[in-house]
């Protein structure tokens, strides 16, 4: 057998890159992302599912009388129809009560708050709420839809 050289057979000669301490302590220290990558990843899918359930809690279809009289209490959607005539009221606990109608069904509205100005018998009014299972429409928010054009009145 031969020996290797620069040393005797029972010193073994390491061969390959040499390795320099240094390098060592500093992969040691080196902190580990991972975790703040994890944190970060959960993080954003948290904001994401915030900003999806917003988004689709907000969405609100609009849906004639004769439609929401079939709508279940926990389905929250708009009710769009014309006031009836004379049926716009205040109760003695200053809740204000109205009818809508599209012509075939008429649905009783109920409303805690302030009215448009506009709103009146013959406007067309658009509700935001949800329907009682007494088949009343509880509203959160009532508008009333303007006109698409304006005429002035003249004096003959």
């Amino acid at each position: 057998m031969s020996e290797p050289t620069g040393g005797t057979a029972s010193e073994a000669q390491v061969v390959g890159p040499q390795v320099d301490v240094d390098d060592l302590e500093e992969l040691r220290h080196r902190p580990n992302r991972l975790p703040l990558l994890g944190l970060a990843l959960l993080a954003a899918a948290a904001l994401a599912w915030l900003a999806i359930d917003a988004f689709q809690e907000s969405v609100a279809y609009y849906l004639t009388p004769s439609e929401a009289q079939d709508a279940g209490a926990e389905e929250r959607f708009r009710l769009a129809g014309l006031v009836v005539e004379d049926s716009l009221y205040r109760d003695d606990a200053g809740i204000l009560h109205f009818e809508v109608t599209d012509g075939a069904a008429t649905v009783p509205v109920r409303f805690d708050g302030l009215a448009p100005d506009s709103l009146g018998g013959g406007a067309e009014a658009v509700s935001e709420g949800r329907m009682t299972p007494e088949g009343v429409f509880e509203a959160d928010s009532v508008l009333a839809r303007c006109a698409s054009k304006f005429e002035a009145e003249f004096e003959s």
